[in-house]
């Protein structure tokens, strides 16, 4: 089973802001730190990085795409119109498409229905 990990798209924008800016990475904490200073903070974390212009963290030395919350449920809901209107379909939406794209997208197939 693939591991998915997504952010609201407040921290989305705010991790990829950060990362663009030259960051080499951004930390994601595993629990709620409470250090008031960051030298003092031993709490465990994951790191976020950039590739080839996507978030992926590193987890356990391993990397997984980071996605953003809402362009998935966008997503989900254009493959699902999708099927509705053609139940034997195999092409899916790519998650490629911008949200604008995917909300025009949304709007197109709800036309067929």
């Amino acid at each position: 089973m693939e591991t998915i990990i997504a952010l609201t798209s407040d921290a989305y924008e705010r991790v990829m802001t950060r990362l663009q800016s030259g960051e080499e990475f951004v930390k994601t904490y595993r629990n709620i730190c409470h250090h008031k200073k960051m030298e003092d903070c031993d709490c465990p974390f994951w790191k976020n990085i950039l590739i080839n212009g996507e978030i992926v963290r590193i987890v356990n030395g391993e990397t997984i795409k980071v996605h953003n919350l809402a362009k998935l449920k966008l997503l989900e809901r254009a493959n699902t119109l999708l099927k509705k209107i053609n139940p034997n379909t195999s092409v899916r939406i790519s998650e490629k498409n911008t949200i604008g794209e995917l909300h025009e997208i949304i709007r197109e197939l709800e036309t067929y229905i």
